[in-house]
């Protein structure tokens, strides 16, 4: 009597029919992962034109009314207190959103603006606000120590990648003290931008409570 051989492994999921109580609940998953798509991107929408309001109101609407009936702060009912203060602030690109930008002459242009800003600040006394990366953050004022970093690593065939950038708040805080001195400086390279912002205080939690 000869023996049976069953091969298991062919007898798969792949051969085997879905009962239509394992197709409604496929069709039920990917209808809520549809839904959900849909209500993220929404929110998203919605987000977005929050942040934009927002801003319209903080940096023109607000500072720009209060000014016109000559108000610097402003005490709610309920305790907040809105403070229209003056703003200075500017941007260089970073290197990254330079190499996401994926028009060529954008691209080209945020480059040449990044290298002239280094300039700039270098020429300005303030290289120490450039930092360089050689895989690792070297720190400020360390161009000759990354350059020896890169050509140690090029002797041992090792071709490594680096970056250079400045951080905003530093750069920013280098502005308005620059502006404040009296100080030359390019606004059309840092971006620079002058204006107002209202800012809100939350009231003092009271004592007690």
């Amino acid at each position: 009597m000869s023996k049976q051989i069953v091969d298991f492994a062919e007898d798969s999921a792949e051969n085997q029919q879905p009962s239509s109580g394992e197709l409604v609940q496929v069709s039920a998953l990917a209808s809520r992962l549809i839904q959900i798509d849909g209500a993220k991107n929404s929110l998203y929408e919605q987000i977005s034109k929050l942040d934009e309001e927002y801003d319209r109101i903080q940096s023109a609407d607000l500072p720009g009314l209060m000014d016109q009936i000559g108000l610097k702060t402003f005490t709610l009912s309920t305790g907040e207190t809105v403070v229209v203060k003056p703003i200075i602030k500017g941007a260089l690109p970073s290197e990254s959103s330079i190499l996401k930008e994926t028009d060529p002459e954008k691209r080209a242009e945020l480059r040449e603006r990044f290298e002239q800003g280094l300039i700039y600040l270098s020429r300005s006394g303030a290289s120490a606000l450039i930092k360089n990366h050689v895989s690792a953050e070297l720190g400020k004022d360390s161009s000759d120590l990354a350059k020896a970093a890169v050509d140690a690593l090029r002797d041992l065939g090792i071709d490594p990648s680096v970056t250079r950038g400045v951080n905003p708040m530093s750069l920013n805080a280098w502005i308005k003290e620059r502006i404040s001195s009296g100080a030359d400086i390019d606004h059309d390279i840092f971006k620079i931008y002058s204006g107002s912002k209202a800012e809100v205080k939350q009231p003092k939690s009271k004592k007690g409570f």
